[in-house]
């Protein structure tokens, strides 16, 4: 194999057709959320030790785990090839898991995904399924050639390297019409995508969660199709993807959520963080328990303040930074923190604040009312689902007064929910988004 040159590195560096550089795009957009994990550190530290020993060759200290369910090889070849990268408990597993559950023609299925739980729940229902998943760590002299490969970079492009071997495989095996994954910018998925585009079957991804235009990691989605919420992503978006196509279908990942509604009382006072800066979402915390701490004792009483982490960030770490920061604001109400559990806590929740995410629209749906907070001097928000909202705007500094008028004003609030039913019906346009997307997908299979 030709031996890479540092030129050919800082423009493309190719392996059977995929430009490996591609690959390394989400890395640093997810680098703090193992951050503040004391095993990611020593992994970094370890990974850095161990990546020169690649001199001697290509092998692999851990394991390639594969198994194929019973039905794989029963009935037709499957010509819609689905990459289910999420465990069944988390929220996205819905996106992909929904379209096959509710599909007809099942047998013309096959599910590739590197979670064991995905496995065994396919493999339950007889449809065609392969887990495949790589654990610990390649080393592979091909990989090593590049210059300016950081260790982590290193051993990403390996395993990278490795799943392209694994997916020619299964394309030259099985021959597919469309592969759908649920976001297209995560290796695994991303690596089917590409040998999709590469042998000119139709790939399709989809909206998991908010999507903002100044958000430049998504310019870089390659389907040919983008599955989208609401003609609000569309009219954010149409200008930003070079050859992807925005189909509007809507979604049914929140059935769960609209099926708990006015089964629990109202008694939280949630803040929202997302996977951002340390500084921002401190700050964030710090802020909103002081403008807690001005509202009248009275009208706090009933409730209780719940930080709600998104689940991709350390419940320890950031539960740790919560309570201490309570602690020294000396809170006048009760508290705590918690990851899952969206369809309740969103249900029990009287007034959410937030920044900028998806959650988002699940108080709309709920009939939750939502302040969006202005952070100006550390934070550009977007405002993705305000601007239609402006009066749910709030600088952090007029937080407290917000919060009083909605919680005493009862007019007020039910004028902030009707102008929220308003926006949602933007954002999210359909409900059945798998049933359309099922009806639309048969042009490709016919």
């Amino acid at each position: 194999m030709k031996k890479l040159t540092e030129s050919t590195y800082e423009d493309r560096f190719l392996y059977k057709k995929h430009d490996l550089k591609g690959y390394l795009i989400g890395l640093s957009s997810s680098k703090h959320l193992n951050s503040h994990s004391l095993k990611e550190k020593i992994n970094y530290i370890v990974k850095k030790m161990l990546q020169p020993l690649s001199f001697f060759g290509n092998f692999l200290v851990g394991r390639v785990i594969y198994r194929e369910s019973a039905s794989i090889y029963n009935g037709i070849r499957p010509e819609l090839l689905f990459i289910c990268c999420y465990s069944i408990q988390h929220r996205s597993f819905k996106i992909l898991g929904n379209i096959i559950n509710n599909s007809s023609n099942q047998g013309n299925i096959l599910i590739i995904t590197d979670k064991v739980d995905v496995y065994e729940y396919f493999s339950s229902k007889r449809i065609k399924c392969i887990l495949y998943e790589i654990r610990g760590l390649i080393f592979d002299k091909f990989i090593n050639t590049a210059p300016n490969v950081s260790s982590e970079e290193f051993f990403v492009l390996s395993k990278v390297k490795k799943k392209i071997d694994f997916t020619d495989m299964i394309f030259d095996k099985f021959l597919p019409k469309v592969v759908f994954t649920t976001c297209d910018l995560h290796i695994y998925e991303r690596v089917f995508t590409q040998e999709g585009i590469n042998r000119g079957v139709v790939t399709v991804t989809h909206q998991h969660g908010q999507m903002s235009p100044n958000n430049n990691i998504l310019k870089y989605t390659i389907s040919d199709y983008l599955v989208a919420w609401g003609v609000g992503t569309k009219n954010n978006f149409k200008n930003i993807f070079e050859r992807t196509k925005i189909k509007v279908f809507g979604t049914d990942i929140y059935t769960e959520l609209i099926n708990e509604k006015n089964k629990h009382g109202k008694e939280y006072i949630t803040i929202a963080l997302n996977p951002r800066s340390d500084e921002i979402n401190k700050y964030l915390i710090s802020q909103v328990c002081k403008q807690i701490n001005k509202i009248n004792v009275a009208d706090l009483m009933k409730y209780k303040l719940i930080l709600k982490l998104h689940p991709e960030m350390k419940l320890k770490f950031w539960k740790k930074v919560f309570f201490e920061t309570v602690k020294q604001n000396k809170l006048k109400i009760k508290f705590d923190c918690f990851s899952g559990n969206n369809h309740i806590i969103i249900n029990k929740t009287k007034i959410l604040v937030v920044l900028s995410s998806s959650i988002t629209l699940e108080a709309f749906m709920c009939d939750v009312p939502v302040v969006a907070l202005d952070i100006p001097q550390i934070y550009n928000n977007p405002f993705v689902y305000f601007k239609r909202l402006e009066g749910s705007i709030v600088n952090i500094e007029n937080l407290s007064e917000k919060i009083e008028k909605i919680l005493t004003d009862r007019e007020y609030s039910r004028d902030f929910i009707y102008k929220q039913r308003l926006a949602l019906n933007h954002e999210v346009s359909y409900f059945d988004s798998s049933v359309r997307e099922l009806k639309w997908v048969n042009n490709f299979v016919k």
